[in-house]
């Protein structure tokens, strides 16, 4: 049960001994550049973000990703089409894009208001000389 009241500043400065928690690991069906961009998105998410169960299509990501680039450069682009597009979808459903991270309704609260006077109170110039 929680403490009642104002809490002392012994209580606030207590730190929890919880463990953090850990990145994934590449698993070993993967070879040293699929490994090193594993470790690369991984790391690049919070430790939370990645979960053991979310394994298998991380690592169908990477290597979606690592193909993807391969095609670029042999201007294979069907096949570069067709790649990118499971790398998107992937990317997707593990939270990696702007757009799954975000909630709708959230962007536009995000957005900085505009500078200057707002719409309704601007003047059209033909009213500003007025009719006399």
């Amino acid at each position: 049960m929680r403490q009642r009241g104002k809490v002392s500043v012994a209580a606030a400065s207590m730190v929890a001994l919880d463990r953090p928690p850990l990145f994934l690991q590449p698993p070993a069906s993967l070879n040293a550049r699929e490994a090193v961009l594993f470790s690369e998105i991984v790391t690049s998410c919070a430790a939370d973000h990645f979960r053991k169960s979310d394994l298998p299509m991380l690592c169908a990501y990477v290597q979606a990703l690592l193909l993807t680039r391969k095609l670029i450069r042999t201007n294979a682009i069907s096949d570069w089409e067709k790649s990118s597009r499971v790398a998107m979808a992937l990317a997707t459903k593990l939270r990696l894009t702007v757009q799954s991270r975000i909630e709708p309704r959230g962007v536009g609260r995000q957005q900085i208001p505009p500078s200057g006077p707002a719409p309704w109170d601007r003047v059209p110039a033909e009213v500003e000389g007025g009719e006399e």
